[in-house]
């Protein structure tokens, strides 16, 4: 949806709570406000797992920090 179609059905839905008639079936309004986002093109799709190639990588662990640390003092001829 792009901007403009949100937009128009943020103000759907806002109109659809607002001209609630008191006592109204909480699921019947939300499967009204359901049908209304899949009129204006909104589809509900899973979540897809990222390409590997955009797959976080593991941080640094304890390890790492470790041999980190050896060789920045190593370089400093073991000070600090």
């Amino acid at each position: 949806m792009t901007d403009h179609e949100v937009t128009a059905a943020v103000e759907a839905v806002e109109r659809q709570l607002r001209d609630r008639e008191p006592g109204t079936d909480d699921e019947v309004l939300a499967r009204e406000i359901i049908v209304m986002l899949q009129g204006r093109g909104w589809r509900p799709t899973e979540a897809k797992r990222p390409p590997h190639w955009k797959q976080q990588r593991p941080g640094p662990g304890e390890d790492t920090y470790r041999e980190g640390l050896a060789a920045a003092r190593e370089s400093l001829g073991g000070a600090a």
